[in-house]
């Protein structure tokens, strides 16, 4: 590749070749300049073209193609594909609020591709270890490959290995799923989830807020434990995120502690020592695989597997590829691998759409005949048109169950229909739904600004609150649940910075003389500290604390000096099982930061009595209705948007492409 190849000018013409053979009018050389000049590229992605230059590759178009995918890895997809990089490339890279980028006649055959040293054909070789992959149109490199490759063959096999049920009879089988599942149609599918998980080594359970995927794996658990007698199984429970481990662990102490007191528990003979049984930890899913000091390997893996019989995982939507591939690789071939998730929820902020990938198939209520039998054994009758027929039965058909009845949300609810609107891309109707007026769903077209500022009653009463010396530390942690303001953002206009500082100014906070730490502020941890067990994703508060100066000589009495500052953090004790706060001295956890507002990202796997979502006043590849979605329903009693309606036009309208060739692995 040519030195010019790096020039960001415009139009640098002079000295530039032609790459032999290439079929392009234009300089691959001054394509490169103004894709980088556009954006599409960086000079990370134009180095690594030089360093595969070095390895032997000497074409500049195979090249440029190869930075392209550099390009689409950072937009999150896992591939490149050919075929849309040929005739549409813009549908790849073109950005929001950018100028879209001209390829002009740039094309790159798989013919080329092949010819390449630096390029290995899977179809040929599928254990291939060049730098570079090309499979069906679709061109990777290695690492991705492997990971989508490794995720799709373990995923199958699992789904793929039947589970005999010989250990319980029919009728008590039938007994069980009577009495711990709720009678009629709503509980229909949490049922079917749970005969998946008793006949499969795979099951993935999908469905939004308050459709019973945490009800349902709780029972699924205890049928499992039932089964195993006393023998017992060892489970593991985790999540991508601290915050999302709290949240599924509470939820199920919860429920367990209402399925021992209900009648239930009186009704089935075995369900207390099964339910007893069960393990209501829960933890990361870098602490669950053991993470390794100044390592990007896991303690466990393909050659020291977990010693756990069940893993179940919640907020599966948040895991990325490589996470995902590094989870799959490390259960042993025996253990059953439970997710929990949300396919319509935001994906992974790295490459891939795993979850979503997963859950892409029509219709996820199809099962086959073998199936519906097995169903028909717990007293669980399908629907006839739920039962395949002659339709192409794929390895995963009887592994994915989607849950649709939210018990949160009611028919009539506001939240629930706009969360429908939203997924079905009816901007227009969604709009329409916020101007009605109801009580749960509010629209304000207004800059966010304005908003947060009539909202400035809410926003001193937390964080009044927050600062209360009357108040306990639980009692501040919990109000930190009662209202939320989200971003698309983090950065730039209307973005988590801009609005926390303004929050702040809002509620009259003096930084100048308090500095960074101040009582009553709201915080979130952003990294994972395992000596503290403080994770990514965890919220606390600052709090004053009393401090006892200690006297010189011990007849001068005891004096009280100014309180020092602590971050109260939320934590659960096992032994009492009940939760309890840890104090923290600021200067112990520097990497917290400020959380009046937070991205949507960042708050996945968290609810929120109100919500108040802030649209950006300017368009930008995040918005998305996936976004837009995952703000929405983070909401238990009442969301307000705030923002412009073609803003929120434009998210909903915009529905996020990652390209990979997972889903069609998987549909085999």
């Amino acid at each position: 590749m040519q030195r010019e190849l790096f020039d960001e000018s415009k139009n640098k013409k002079s000295g530039i070749m032609k790459s032999p053979g290439s079929g392009n009018k234009q300089s691959i050389s001054e394509l490169s300049g103004k894709l980088l000049e556009a954006g599409v590229l960086t000079n990370i992605d134009l180095a690594l073209a030089e360093f595969l230059k070095k390895k032997g590759e000497a074409n500049e178009d195979i090249l440029l193609a190869i930075s392209l995918v550099s390009a689409a890895n950072r937009l999150g997809h896992s591939s490149l594909d050919l075929n849309r990089l040929n005739t549409d490339p813009a549908s790849i890279f073109a950005q929001p609020g950018r100028k879209k980028p001209q390829f002009g006649d740039f094309t790159i055959s798989e013919e080329r591709l092949r010819s390449s040293p630096v390029t290995g054909n899977a179809e040929q070789d599928p254990e291939t270890k060049l730098p570079v992959v090309l499979e069906k149109g679709r061109l990777y490199f290695n690492r991705y490959y492997n990971y989508e490759h490794d995720i799709a063959a373990r995923l199958l096999a699992k789904a793929g290995e039947r589970i005999t049920n010989e250990k319980i009879p029919d009728d008590e089988l039938k007994e069980w799923f009577e009495q711990l599942f709720d009678p009629g149609a709503e509980s229909l599918y949490q049922k079917v989830a749970a005969a998946a998980s008793l006949n499969r080594r795979l099951t993935v359970v999908t469905g939004g807020p308050g459709t019973g995927k945490t009800h349902a794996v709780l029972r699924i658990l205890v049928l499992l434990m039932h089964q195993a007698g006393e023998e017992g199984l060892r489970v593991a429970i985790a999540a991508p995120t601290g915050k999302a481990a709290n949240r599924v662990r509470e939820s199920l102490i919860e429920g367990m502690e209402k399925l021992l007191e209900s009648e239930i528990a009186v009704k089935i003979q075995g369900l207390t020592e099964a339910a007893r049984a069960v393990p209501l930890q829960a933890q990361t899913i870098h602490r669950l695989l053991g993470v390794r000091y100044r390592s990007a390997g896991f303690r466990y893996n393909k050659t020291n597997p977990l010693p756990y019989d069940i893993v179940i995982v919640d907020e599966a939507s948040m895991i990325d590829m490589a996470l995902m591939s590094k989870l799959l690789e490390a259960l042993s071939p025996q253990a059953r691998l439970i997710m929990l998730g949300d396919k319509n929820q935001l994906s992974s902020v790295e490459s891939g759409a795993v979850f979503a990938d997963i859950c892409s198939r029509g219709d996820l209520r199809k099962f086959t005949g073998d199936f519906g039998a097995f169903c028909g054994k717990a007293g669980i009758t399908l629907p006839g048109e739920d039962i395949l027929q002659n339709e192409t039965k794929g390895a995963m058909t009887d592994s994915i169950v989607e849950l649709v009845h939210s018990r949160r949300f009611t028919a009539g609810s506001g939240i629930g229909r706009l969360a429908r609107l939203i997924n079905s891309g009816n901007a227009q109707g969604a709009i329409a739904l916020l101007e009605e007026g109801l009580d749960d769903v509010i629209w304000m077209d207004t800059d966010p600004k304005k908003s947060l500022k009539s909202m400035k009653d809410t926003l001193n009463k937390q964080f009044e609150t927050f600062k209360s010396r009357k108040l306990s530390d639980s009692d501040k942690l919990r109000a930190m649940a009662g209202f939320q303001l989200l971003c698309a953002h983090r950065r730039g206009p209307g973005g988590v910075e801009e609005l926390n500082g303004y929050i702040e100014n809002l509620l009259g906070v003096d930084k100048n003389k308090s500095g960074e730490w101040y009582e009553g502020r709201p915080v979130m941890m952003t990294t994972n500290d395992y000596q503290l067990d403080v994770f990514n994703g965890d919220v606390g508060v600052t709090v004053a604390v009393p401090q006892i100066d200690i006297p010189e000589r011990l007849e001068t009495s005891q004096s009280v000096s100014a309180p020092a500052l602590r971050i109260a953090l939320e934590e659960f004790d096992y032994v009492r099982k009940l939760k309890t706060v840890r104090l923290f001295p600021v200067t112990q956890l520097q990497q917290m930061e400020t959380c009046w507002a937070l991205s949507v990202h960042k708050s996945q796997g968290s609810e929120y009595d109100t919500v108040l979502f802030a649209l950006p006043d300017q368009d930008s590849p995040v918005l998305t209705r996936e976004l837009i979605y995952t703000a929405v329903t983070r909401a238990k009693k009442k969301v307000i948007i705030a923002g412009s309606r073609e803003m929120l036009k434009r998210a909903i309208h915009r529905k996020t492409l990652r390209f990979s060739g997972l889903a069609e692995r998987l549909d085999t």
